[in-house]
């Protein structure tokens, strides 16, 4: 779902046009000789404005200054994998996750039973790894409740538990998910940046190795692959007609030079 409106928008620009005038010459035609119902403008004009209106929403919830995601997890192994998972996808399309819940933490009064003492020990190692892996982003836990939380009396004990007095709404993290970071004015002495980068883009890629990510630039596109996820970024005009010289990943930081304009 995270790719869609990328997908929609490269099928709008390329595949449509062509399907909407290969429609309008064969609907004639077509019904003289068939029954079956070809899409007539009005279902093209209806396609088209949903996927706008589709990349609107994209852009809203991609905007850092109006949208954030917060990610939720339970101190379980294969939770937080599947956590790690979605805080991947979300890096490499570009969005802002401003706090992680932990869910369903057991109370430290746990441990004076032998039952769930062994669980207790368990839940406090992988809260431990949640910092590990999330770095800088805030964490906050929640208790595992006496009871199932729903009506608004126990909401509003989990959203006091959450946020005590602080405002709900405000951002809790804001590092950029991306940026591109003009080199042309900078002394490049970095031994990090290579010689005739002109322009970096920084894309927030976390917990991923280096063997996992595959680079490609295709004209106007920059094309990410991180395992079975793919991206294809559109490129800013000042980056599109500039060639990819180098790249590298580190501590979930990709980072990508640009040198001198191609001749495409």
């Amino acid at each position: 779902m995270l790719s869609f409106p990328e997908a929609g928008r490269w099928w709008l620009e390329k595949i449509f046009p062509l399907s909407r005038r290969i429609s309008g010459f064969a609907r004639p035609v077509l019904k003289k000789v068939t029954s079956i119902p070809m899409p007539d403008d009005d279902v093209f004009d209806a396609t088209q404005e949903l996927m706008i209106q589709i990349e609107k929403i994209q852009k809203l919830l991609s905007n850092p200054s109006v949208t954030s995601l917060r990610l939720v997890t339970n101190p379980e192994k294969m939770v937080i994998k599947e956590t790690q998972r979605a805080y991947t996808q979300i890096g490499l399309f570009g969005y802002l996750a401003d706090l992680i819940v932990c869910n369903r933490v057991l109370p430290n009064e746990a441990s004076q039973s032998g039952y769930f003492a062994s669980r207790l020990s368990g839940q406090q190692k992988y809260i431990e790894n949640l910092n590990e892996i999330f770095g800088t982003i805030p964490i906050k836990k929640v208790p595992l409740f006496q009871e199932e939380v729903f009506g608004f009396d126990n909401l509003r004990k989990l959203a006091y538990q959450l946020f005590g007095d602080e405002d709900p709404a405000q951002f809790f993290y804001s590092d950029l998910p991306f940026e591109i970071i003009n080199l042309y004015n900078k002394d490049n002495v970095n031994k990090d940046i290579p010689e005739g980068a002109e322009q970096e883009v920084r894309l927030r890629i976390p917990v991923v190795s280096k063997k996992d990510v595959n680079l490609n630039q295709n004209g106007e596109e920059l094309i990410i692959e991180v395992g079975r996820y793919r991206r294809n970024m559109l490129l800013p005009r000042a980056l599109q007609k500039r060639d990819v010289i180098s790249a590298s990943l580190n501590k979930g930081i990709l980072k990508v030079w640009f040198g001198g304009e191609n001749n495409d």
